[in-house]
């Protein structure tokens, strides 16, 4: 939950930014291979090492992210490393993907059976839940 309460100014931020530039899709794709490569064992323990300076991180996630990083992302690479938000990338991808979700307004409901479900009663509960949602 923390961890949450921490990443929402930077998906929010981000997100805007992006929505604005109408960047969204290569934002999404930035930030979910950013949010993959933090959670490798080995970048933890180099963003957890305090000898690793925060220029030496930036370094180190744009050389891993080249074809991704421009200078808005660089720059949102530095916030992170200056406030050592690294390690809620993952947060701040997923926060960003329900801003977007919301922006699109798409619902992703889990329907859970002991059986499978008819393709006409899945379509009878799509469209149940469209109206419901109002999308």
């Amino acid at each position: 939950m923390r961890n949450l309460s921490i990443a929402r100014p930077y998906a929010q931020s981000a997100f805007e930014y992006a929505r604005d530039k109408q960047e969204l899709s290569a934002w999404k794709a930035f930030l979910a291979s950013a949010a993959s490569v933090v959670q490798h064992p080995d970048v933890i323990r180099l963003l957890q090492n305090p000898d690793i300076q925060p220029a030496e991180r930036v370094a180190f996630f744009e050389a891993v992210l080249a074809s991704q990083v421009n200078t808005e992302r660089k720059n949102f690479l530095r916030l992170l490393a200056e406030h050592e938000r690294f390690i809620v990338l993952p947060e701040i991808s997923t926060l960003f993907n329900a801003y977007e979700a919301e922006l699109e307004k798409i619902s992703t409901i889990r329907v859970v059976t002991a059986v499978e479900i008819a393709d006409d009663y899945r379509e009878t509960l799509a469209q149940q839940w469209k109206k419901r949602l109002h999308r």
